[in-house]
């Protein structure tokens, strides 16, 4: 209020936007001065902790980044970047928690971007899981390779029988 007092009454309290914020007028006891207030639940304030322990605020913006950078002159559209990154907020937002592991984002891009794209998988395991020499690569293909030899192998068995 412009008196400038801190302590207000709420003289009403109504549900707006389907549900999603709450509506309060206010009143300065002091002056009578009328006023309104939206609450609203602020996903911004999710945090993501980090492998070396620190924290920093979900961003959307940098979990686009790994992707396309994963996925760099290979055949994904925008849209199909969009829908992970759609999935790995509501997948993240669902736990309700406030403080969310990088490792759990890691997962969910890592297990989008395999059944996308297997090139752009091993680009984003590549520093998701911190490859450190070709043997990590190639135990990554060699997965990559068995799990398609045994849905083939599914396959053949579902048709011959």
């Amino acid at each position: 209020p412009d008196c400038n007092h801190e302590n207000t009454s709420i003289v009403d309290t109504r549900s707006t936007e389907g549900g999603e914020a709450v509506r309060r007028r206010r009143e300065c006891p002091e002056c009578q001065f009328r006023f309104t207030t939206y609450e609203r639940k602020d996903w911004q304030q999710l945090r993501v902790k980090k492998a070396d322990g620190s924290t920093e605020l979900y961003d959307t913006q940098k979990v686009r980044r790994g992707i396309e950078l994963a996925v760099e002159k290979r055949p994904v559209s925008y849209g199909q970047i969009d829908e992970i990154v759609s999935q790995v907020t509501d997948t993240i937002e669902s736990k309700d928690e406030s403080l969310v592991d990088s490792n759990v984002i890691g997962r969910v891009v890592a297990k989008q971007l395999r059944e996308i794209d297997q090139v752009a998988f091993i680009r984003f395991a590549s520093v998701y899981e911190d490859y450190s020499d070709a043997e990590d690569f190639m135990s990554a293909a060699n997965g990559l390779l068995s799990d398609a030899t045994s849905m083939d192998s599914d396959e053949h068995t579902t048709q011959t029988s």
